[in-house]
Protein backbone atom coordinates (compact mmCIF):
# COMPACT_ATOMS: atom_id res chain seq x y z
CA UNK A 1 0.00 0.00 0.00
CA UNK A 2 1.31 3.45 -0.65
CA UNK A 3 2.37 5.47 2.36
CA UNK A 4 0.59 9.25 2.95
CA UNK A 5 3.77 10.65 2.07
CA UNK A 6 4.05 9.31 -1.68
CA UNK A 7 0.52 10.03 -2.61
CA UNK A 8 0.45 13.99 -4.47
CA UNK A 9 -1.96 16.41 -3.39
CA UNK A 10 -3.97 15.57 -6.49
CA UNK A 11 -4.23 11.89 -5.23
CA UNK A 12 -4.44 13.07 -1.69
CA UNK A 13 -8.10 15.04 -2.97
CA UNK A 14 -9.56 13.17 -5.16
CA UNK A 15 -9.51 10.54 -2.61
CA UNK A 16 -11.23 12.97 -0.14
CA UNK A 17 -13.63 13.89 -2.59
CA UNK A 18 -17.02 12.30 -4.00
CA UNK A 19 -17.16 9.99 -6.55
CA UNK A 20 -16.80 11.50 -10.08
CA UNK A 21 -18.89 14.23 -11.13
CA UNK A 22 -20.75 13.94 -7.75
CA UNK A 23 -21.50 17.03 -5.63
CA UNK A 24 -21.65 16.61 -2.04
CA UNK A 25 -24.96 15.78 -0.90
CA UNK A 26 -27.75 18.57 0.38
CA UNK A 27 -30.62 17.33 2.33
CA UNK A 28 -33.66 16.98 0.38
CA UNK A 29 -36.19 19.77 1.38
CA UNK A 30 -39.99 18.85 1.38
CA UNK A 31 -42.48 21.20 2.73
CA UNK A 32 -46.38 22.03 2.70
CA UNK A 33 -47.39 24.24 -0.34
CA UNK A 34 -48.61 27.57 1.13
CA UNK A 35 -52.57 27.38 1.19
CA UNK A 36 -54.17 28.60 -2.06
CA UNK A 37 -50.86 27.26 -3.93
CA UNK A 38 -51.98 26.93 -7.16
CA UNK A 39 -50.28 24.11 -9.58
CA UNK A 40 -47.58 26.04 -11.71
CA UNK A 41 -48.62 25.02 -14.95
CA UNK A 42 -51.24 26.63 -17.62
CA UNK A 43 -54.92 25.72 -17.31
CA UNK A 44 -55.87 22.38 -18.34
CA UNK A 45 -52.54 20.98 -17.82
CA UNK A 46 -51.63 18.95 -14.81
CA UNK A 47 -48.57 17.82 -12.86
CA UNK A 48 -48.52 13.50 -12.99
CA UNK A 49 -46.99 12.16 -10.04
CA UNK A 50 -44.01 11.04 -9.52
CA UNK A 51 -40.41 12.33 -9.21
CA UNK A 52 -38.90 14.34 -12.77
CA UNK A 53 -35.03 15.11 -13.19
CA UNK A 54 -34.30 18.38 -14.79
CA UNK A 55 -31.95 18.74 -17.71
CA UNK A 56 -28.31 18.87 -16.90
CA UNK A 57 -27.63 23.34 -16.89
CA UNK A 58 -23.68 24.32 -17.12
CA UNK A 59 -22.46 27.22 -15.06
CA UNK A 60 -19.36 28.05 -15.05
CA UNK A 61 -18.32 27.26 -11.68
CA UNK A 62 -20.05 23.69 -12.29
CA UNK A 63 -23.49 22.25 -13.16
CA UNK A 64 -27.25 22.37 -11.73
CA UNK A 65 -29.36 19.19 -11.63
CA UNK A 66 -32.67 18.52 -9.97
CA UNK A 67 -35.35 16.69 -8.97
CA UNK A 68 -39.17 17.18 -8.29
CA UNK A 69 -41.22 14.89 -6.46
CA UNK A 70 -45.17 16.00 -7.41
CA UNK A 71 -48.10 14.06 -5.29
CA UNK A 72 -51.54 15.23 -5.71
CA UNK A 73 -50.20 17.62 -8.39
CA UNK A 74 -48.12 19.92 -6.02
CA UNK A 75 -44.94 19.93 -6.30
CA UNK A 76 -43.67 18.21 -2.77
CA UNK A 77 -40.10 17.87 -2.84
CA UNK A 78 -37.19 19.35 -4.07
CA UNK A 79 -34.17 17.49 -4.97
CA UNK A 80 -30.39 19.08 -5.82
CA UNK A 81 -28.69 16.44 -7.78
CA UNK A 82 -25.69 18.38 -8.43
CA UNK A 83 -24.85 22.11 -8.06
CA UNK A 84 -21.92 24.52 -8.62
CA UNK A 85 -19.39 23.31 -6.46
CA UNK A 86 -15.92 23.33 -8.45
CA UNK A 87 -14.82 26.42 -5.81
CA UNK A 88 -14.99 26.51 -2.31
CA UNK A 89 -16.87 30.12 -2.88
CA UNK A 90 -19.34 28.39 -5.63
CA UNK A 91 -19.71 25.74 -2.73
CA UNK A 92 -20.42 27.85 -0.20
CA UNK A 93 -23.26 29.89 -1.91
CA UNK A 94 -24.83 26.80 -3.06
CA UNK A 95 -25.08 25.28 0.53
CA UNK A 96 -26.35 28.99 1.64
CA UNK A 97 -28.48 29.38 -1.41
CA UNK A 98 -30.37 25.96 -2.59
CA UNK A 99 -32.32 24.61 0.41
CA UNK A 100 -33.85 28.60 0.71
CA UNK A 101 -35.03 28.26 -3.50
CA UNK A 102 -36.39 24.86 -2.87
CA UNK A 103 -38.35 25.56 0.12
CA UNK A 104 -39.35 28.60 -1.94
CA UNK A 105 -40.26 26.47 -4.65
CA UNK A 106 -42.71 24.08 -2.51
CA UNK A 107 -44.22 27.36 -0.75
CA UNK A 108 -45.22 28.82 -3.94
CA UNK A 109 -45.28 26.09 -6.55
CA UNK A 110 -43.62 28.08 -9.21
CA UNK A 111 -39.87 28.11 -10.35
CA UNK A 112 -39.66 31.23 -10.73
CA UNK A 113 -38.85 32.29 -6.73
CA UNK A 114 -36.98 35.24 -5.07
CA UNK A 115 -33.21 35.30 -6.05
CA UNK A 116 -31.05 34.83 -3.31
CA UNK A 117 -28.97 37.81 -3.14
CA UNK A 118 -24.84 37.07 -3.66
CA UNK A 119 -26.01 33.78 -5.51
CA UNK A 120 -28.12 35.10 -8.47
CA UNK A 121 -26.46 33.14 -10.85
CA UNK A 122 -27.04 29.70 -9.23
CA UNK A 123 -30.63 31.46 -8.70
CA UNK A 124 -31.63 31.82 -12.12
CA UNK A 125 -29.98 28.51 -13.47
CA UNK A 126 -32.49 26.97 -10.38
CA UNK A 127 -35.23 28.59 -11.76
CA UNK A 128 -34.75 27.25 -15.49
CA UNK A 129 -33.64 23.48 -13.89
CA UNK A 130 -37.19 23.76 -11.69
CA UNK A 131 -38.86 24.60 -15.32
CA UNK A 132 -37.32 22.08 -17.00
CA UNK A 133 -38.54 19.20 -14.23
CA UNK A 134 -42.00 20.80 -14.08
CA UNK A 135 -42.70 20.92 -17.96
CA UNK A 136 -41.49 16.86 -17.83
CA UNK A 137 -44.18 16.29 -14.92
CA UNK A 138 -46.77 18.06 -17.10
CA UNK A 139 -45.78 15.23 -19.89
CA UNK A 140 -46.70 12.62 -17.74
Amino acid sequence: SLSPSSLTTQQTLQMNLPTDGVSPPLPLVTGTPESGARTPVPAGAHLEDGDYVSDNHELEWGDLKVKISIRGGLITGVDVLQFPDHRSQSLYLSQMAIPILESEVIKSQKSQVDLVSSATDTSYAFQDTIADAIIEATRG
